[in-house]
């Protein structure tokens, strides 16, 4: 008996390349039909010992191997196996045959076989696949009608680019297994997955095809096609799709022309370039990326670049541009005109479009600046006679009559006419034409300066200046001084000031005519100074004289000035000759006062003589004149305290030409010595109404005042009868004032550090002046003196004490008060009455003082304040009495009084109460039982 075995030894057992492994590769079975990705042998085992192996051998032979379509292939490894195999391989079971399936075929096993005995044995048909091979694949592409699709390879992938709906379909060839699947995966950049399949019979054959996007208008990801045949080989191929839309594109376009150059001039709104023009190309496109940018611009740009190249596909190692940017520069000289474009064009890899386009406005040209006169007649001088107008011509493309700088002066201030801009022409030949008229009087200079729209700059390379003169020169005369005190006559020298008005002038077109009748020299003119249009000489007449004067003259122009006539004056610097004699200046005068005054003057004025006399004190007076012309003999000053001061004597005179003489001396009369003033606080302290009396030192200020110098003093103090010579600048200070033309004055400073002690206190100041007066505060009535006390007077009370309680209708109180100087008042204060009595009141009763307190139905109050003249004060406190005849207000009105018996009260009706109570509840108890 026989049989094809499996590892059970049943039936055939398919093993691996070896021989002694079993095979697990029967991958799929379809059709009765067994498919391996690996060669495999199939093992026969028969058991039967009396096997006939020719017929077993004979059967074998007949295996067939096809492809999928049945086609024959030739077996070489099993067909060699067979026909080496001459001898049974026998085991203690029987008979193992391995017969090596190793070429890629689908194979045709049949078997059949007899025992010697005759029995046979038909096996069924076994149908073996190997198949080690991938299958073929190929992808394809299309793209709606009219729809843009292109292929690249960026890295590793193929890259699909349309704009309309892709169709990717894969082709699949697998001649031995055949086809059994086609799967689409595609996945989306936002991570969404679609997939889809088609499976198929074992064929040699297949197609399968997806369309994206499957739902929007647009897709970007990564799609991978992956076929199997039926032995389990897979072979796969992944491109990345990218499908805009119009719509999409307009989201991502992004194309701008960026100018890194600053336009030489903005206008506007409008930029201009003299310079070359650098800008950038920036690009965007995050969808489909950028494939290919164009920039072109005026006469010289041209520029191109492909980012996506049949040799960025065939290297494979591109990668995709999203975003670029290009520099590049637009040349001036080449490009000198306005609105020059610039455009720039982009593709993507979807076959979208972009577009950017910028204008540029170049000037390289500097303007042409041309100026012509249409008055060319000069008169001698090189003046003009008449007006001229400047014809000003500009060559320029981009002008603006703003732009236009003139530059124009004049003398009078006078601006000419600037007439309208007229154009013609066109491109860099254009002309603006205008007219400037000078029509007015006047030195004028004339430039100018354009600056074209694009800031290139010309200068009219010159400045013209001309003179236009049609007036007459104007003179005027003035003297300084102009006027004196009588007509005709000058008490000083004359200065004539000479001005020619007139912009055109020559010195010696002018003739100045001066005369002096006494036979003194001339004078002469001085050299004429500028001042604009003005012209400034002066003559100084500085000698006594007659003198006359006159001008006359013309300008350059040949205008004739207005003549100035002759002009008549005289001229008197002498001043009277002025004596005083009977005072000496800054005399000390005790008698005596009464000056000479004579004065002498050829041109004398009749009662020009004028005197004054001032005291620094008294104002002033005019002394009578006691005689005719020129002399004045003065009255003596009358002997009076008041007449003593400070006087100056001043004497003036003068003559008919207005020449005035001044003399003036200083002397004194000192005949009663000095003045006492005391300052504001000693006054107050010690003065006519002082107060005398004080308790806190202070200083003492006195100002003595003297006509004249002192030439001694000396301060003494005498306290309590004691006297003492104070030392200057130790125990006082003095500061010295004046002048030798003022009164003097001597302010005395004695500090309160030498009035601490208590006592009374005497000043006494004197001293000697100049003049041999002898004075001190005594003689003048002024007395400086004062007390110094700190003691606060004393105060006793007899007659009542504090909490005292008084059953009485009335009580005396006795009050001593005393002081060691001198008393002021004193308060008493009872129940917040106050009563005031004077420092007499208290002296008439030597300080002893009685008063009476009457009952009340109350507590009462009383206090005393004591006040001396120097301002101490002494105060009892504040007593505390009851002063009542009645028992009862005295028993109600005092606490402790009332508490006893108010006590003694509640302890009793406590008590009564208790005792009801016990009453009370005794009675419910006796009842209950």
């Amino acid at each position: 008996m026989f049989r094809w075995c499996w590892t059970e030894r049943r039936r055939f057992s398919y093993v691996g390349t070896s021989k002694n492994e079993k095979t697990e590769e029967a991958v799929h079975e379809e059709d009765s039909c067994r498919f391996f990705s690996e060669p495999v042998y199939l093992k026969l085992e028969v058991t039967d010992e009396n096997l006939r192996f020719y017929e077993v051998l004979q059967s074998l032979r007949k295996i067939r191997a096809a492809d999928c379509e049945g086609n024959n292939i030739q077996d070489s490894s099993a067909g060699a196996f067979l026909e080496k195999l001459d001898e049974a391989r026998i085991t203690e079971e029987g008979v193992i045959w391995y017969l090596p399936l190793l070429t890629e075929a689908v194979y045709e096993v049949p078997l059949g076989c007899a025992d010697l005995s005759g029995n046979s044995t038909e096996l069924p048909v076994e149908r073996v696949c190997v198949d080690r091979t991938e299958p073929e694949m190929e992808l394809s592409y299309s793209v709606e009608a009219s729809g843009f699709l292109d292929v690249l390879r960026y890295g590793d992938l193929r890259w699909l680019f349309a704009d309309k709906r892709l169709t990717i379909k894969a082709s699949a060839r697998d001649q031995v297994s055949g086809i059994r699947s086609i799967h689409f995966t595609a996945e989306e950049e936002n991570g969404k997955m679609t997939e889809k399949s088609m499976d198929f019979h074992p064929a040699a054959g297949g197609e399968f095809e997806m369309m994206l996007p499957s739902a929007s208008a647009d897709f970007k990801g990564t799609v991978t096609a992956e076929i199997r045949d039926w032995s389990g080989n897979i072979v796969a191929q992944t491109c990345r799709p990218v499908v805009e839309s119009d719509e999409r594109h307009l989201q991502e376009e992004n194309t701008m022309l960026i100018t890194d150059t600053s336009p030489s001039r903005s206008v506007g709104g409008v930029d201009y370039y003299n310079t070359d023009i650098r800008f950038r190309l920036a690009v965007r496109d995050t969808y489909s990326g950028v494939k290919s940018i164009t920039c072109k611009g005026g006469n010289t740009l041209d520029y191109h670049r492909e980012y996506g190249t049949v040799e960025a596909f065939a290297s494979g190692d591109a990668g995709i541009v999203y975003e670029c940017q290009e520099e590049f520069v637009l040349d001036a000289a080449s490009n000198n005109e306005n609105e020059v474009p610039v455009r720039a064009e982009y593709q993507d890899h979807a076959g979208h479009a972009g577009m950017a386009e910028q204008l540029y406005n170049i000037d390289v040209t500097v303007p042409v600046i041309e100026v012509e006169y249409d008055n060319h007649d000069r008169s001698d001088y090189g003046l003009y006679h008449e007006g001229r107008t400047a014809t000003v011509t500009i060559r320029e493309r981009n002008f603006d009559p703003a732009d236009v700088e003139f530059l124009i002066t004049s003398t009078d201030g006078t601006m000419p006419a600037i007439g309208d801009w007229q154009e013609s022409g066109t491109g860099d030949d254009m002309l603006h034409v205008c007219h400037v008229e000078f029509f007015a009087d006047g030195d004028y200079t004339f430039t100018l300066s354009f600056t074209d729209l694009a800031g290139n700059r010309a200068e009219y390379e010159k400045v013209d200046e001309f003179t236009i003169d049609r007036t007459a020169p104007v003179v005027t005369v003035s003297f300084d001084p102009d006027s004196s005190r009588a007509p005709v006559y000058f008490a000083q020298g004359r200065t004539a000031v000479i001005d020619v008005l007139e912009h055109n002038f020559d010195a010696s077109l002018v003739r100045v005519m001066t005369a002096e009748q006494n036979g003194l020299p001339v004078p002469e003119l001085s050299g004429w100074r500028r001042d604009g249009d003005h012209h400034v000489a002066t003559i100084r007449f500085d000698a006594d004289g007659d003198y006359t004067f006159g001008i006359t003259g013309m300008d350059q122009a040949g205008n004739r000035m207005n003549e100035y006539g002759t002009e008549h004056f005289m001229i008197d610097q002498t001043a009277p000759v002025l004596e005083i004699s009977g005072l000496e200046d800054r005399s000390a005068n005790k008698g005596a006062v009464a000056p000479v005054i004579r004065c002498t003057d050829a041109n004398y004025l009749n009662g020009s003589m004028q005197i004054e006399l001032r005291g620094c004190q008294g104002g002033w007076t005019e002394w009578i004149q006691h005689a005719d012309g020129e002399s004045f003999l003065a009255e003596d000053l009358a002997y009076l305290p008041e007449m003593d001061d400070l006087y100056s004597l001043l004497v003036s005179v003068s003559d008919l030409a207005g020449n005035v003489s001044r003399q003036e001396i200083c002397f004194s009369v000192n005949r009663f010595g000095s003045v006492y003033t005391l300052d504001d606080k000693t006054e107050l302290l010690a003065g006519s109404r002082g107060m005398y009396y004080t308790n806190t030192e202070q200083d003492i200020i006195v100002t003595e005042t003297n006509v004249d110098t002192l030439e001694f003093l000396e301060i003494s103090c005498k306290r309590n009868g004691k006297l003492l010579t104070l030392q200057q600048g130790v125990d006082y200070d003095v500061h010295v004032s004046g002048t030798e033309e003022s009164w003097k004055q001597y302010v005395y400073t004695i500090p309160g550090r030498n009035f601490t002690e208590e006592g009374t206190y005497i000043l006494t100041i004197y001293s000697e002046d100049r003049a041999e007066n002898v004075s001190d505060n005594q003689t003048k009535g002024k007395k400086i003196e004062f007390v110094m006390d700190r003691t606060a007077p004393s105060i006793l009370l007899s007659g009542l004490e504090d909490g005292g309680q008084y059953r009485e209708n009335s009580r005396k109180i006795t009050l001593d008060i005393q002081d060691n100087v001198q008393m002021s008042e004193v308060k008493v204060r009872i129940n917040g009455v106050v009563s005031t009595y004077s420092a007499s009141e208290v002296l008439k009763q030597n300080g002893r003082m009685t008063l009476t307190a009457e009952s009340a139905n109350h507590w009462q109050t009383m206090s005393v304040t004591a006040f001396d003249a120097a301002g101490n004060q002494r105060e009892l406190k504040e007593l505390r009495f009851l002063l009542t005849p009645d028992l009862m207000v005295q028993f109600l009105v005092d606490r402790h009084l009332l508490f006893r018996p108010v006590s003694g009260c509640i302890l009793v009706w406590a008590g009564i109460w208790c005792l009801f109570l016990w009453r009370k509840r005794f009675r419910k108890c006796k009842e209950r039982v």
